[in-house]
């Protein structure tokens, strides 16, 4: 008999904790002891300098520069640095391995933490006579936390980004996590994933983009696939609205919106009150929309239990725009029977039909199919 998905859960977990034990091994003893080729491996992967014409380019042959023992490999670079690249890699095997033992079956843990913490163990085995407490007093040494979080030492540098990056690649991690998510979107849940405990997940690293989820009335959904056809309607969709919208609104495609306790996800285009700039602290909510654009391509799917969380929350309307049969349902005019709200009018257009392009009960313009979907 199979297990329950969070049964399994636990049997991976424990597998997966110990398969990243293993290889954490690899990367050295406890006591600090780091084999030279992890260690030139370490540098060839995050070490680079800055070309005069090329730009940064990677400085693989670093690695060659290394010198010192087992639990003291070091490198020389520019302003009289020296970097510990050992003493480094020791101090993150000791962060993934706490990591390891906080993490359970129901607390995974921080992914965004644990990089936190591997960046300052890789900016902390650093000695030069510029450098006190931690601090950079010397312009030729510097901290840059930009994307790649890089260490500079004048025109050379490590990039923190793929040292960590090397990390994973040894340690599996992420595949762990992944597996984790896979959990998440098929395991039945006793209690619905509020919208506070969503974002924790994406807050704290465990979801992330790549993961392609979404929360539907306290499920994690994966979202559908965008094929070319349907990315080519969802285009022309935004373009066209993009063209018509009235000042005060914005067209995004992919904007997460918040509906309901335990509802937020990615409608393919909305309408949205505003610009961009307002919701740099908050997602647009029902309020904030004019309208909502679904683009599917087969029968079925998800698409009701969307729009009912759309009725429910609000949104004033509403097309599902078919791309295979070439037609667009509208949904508007919001009403409540027996307690349930439901859009009163459905409307289905197909061919040279014109929609109406309606914000707050006026009509903006107007698209016919032909004009949003792919075939014309």
């Amino acid at each position: 008999m199979e297990l329950e998905p969070w049964a399994t859960w636990k049997v991976i977990h424990k597998e997966g904790i110990e398969k990243c034990r293993i290889a954490l091994d690899s990367l050295g003893t406890p006591e600090g002891l780091v084999p030279r080729e992890v260690a030139e491996r370490f540098i060839r992967e995050s070490a680079w300098w800055d070309h005069p014409s090329a730009g940064n380019v990677r400085a693989r042959r670093h690695a060659h520069r290394i010198y010192g023992s087992e639990s003291d490999w070091k490198i020389d670079f520019q302003s009289n640095t020296t970097f510990y690249v050992g003493k480094a890699i020791t101090r993150c095997r000791q962060r993934i391995s706490e990591f390891l033992d906080r993490s359970t079956p129901e607390n995974f843990g921080s992914f965004n933490d644990l990089k936190l913490q591997l960046r300052y163990a890789i900016y902390h085995p650093l000695t030069s006579s510029a450098i006190e407490f931690g601090y950079c007093w010397d312009k030729d040494i510097y901290y840059s936390y930009g994307d790649d979080f890089e260490l500079g030492f004048g025109n050379q540098l490590i990039k923190t980004s793929d040292f960590i990056r090397t990390i994973f690649d040894i340690v599996p991690l992420k595949q762990l996590r992944k597996q984790y998510v896979d959990v998440l979107v098929t395991a039945p849940r006793e209690n619905p994933m509020t919208i506070a405990e969503y974002h924790q997940l994406i807050e704290s690293g465990v979801v992330v983009k790549d993961d392609r989820v979404e929360l539907i009335e306290g499920r994690l959904v994966s979202k559908i696939q965008r094929t070319p056809q349907r990315h080519h309607s969802i285009w022309k969709a935004q373009s066209s609205l993009s063209h018509a919208v009235p000042a005060g609104w914005y067209v995004a495609s992919g904007q997460p919106i918040t509906l309901e306790e335990y509802s937020e996800f990615e409608p393919d285009v909305v309408v949205v009150r505003g610009n961009a700039r307002d919701y740099r602290d908050r997602r647009p909510g029902a309020d904030d929309l004019a309208l909502v654009v679904d683009v599917v391509e087969a029968v079925g799917g998800d698409i009701e239990v969307r729009k009912g969380v759309y009725a429910r929350a609000g949104v004033p309307v509403c097309w599902v725009i078919h791309t295979a049969e070439h037609r667009i349902e509208v949904y508007s005019d919001l009403t409540n029977i027996n307690d349930f709200a439901t859009y009163w009018e459905e409307t289905d257009s197909t061919a040279s039909d014109k929609i109406p392009f309606v914000i707050e009960g006026r009509e903006i313009g107007g698209f016919t199919v032909r004009e949003l979907t792919p075939r014309w």
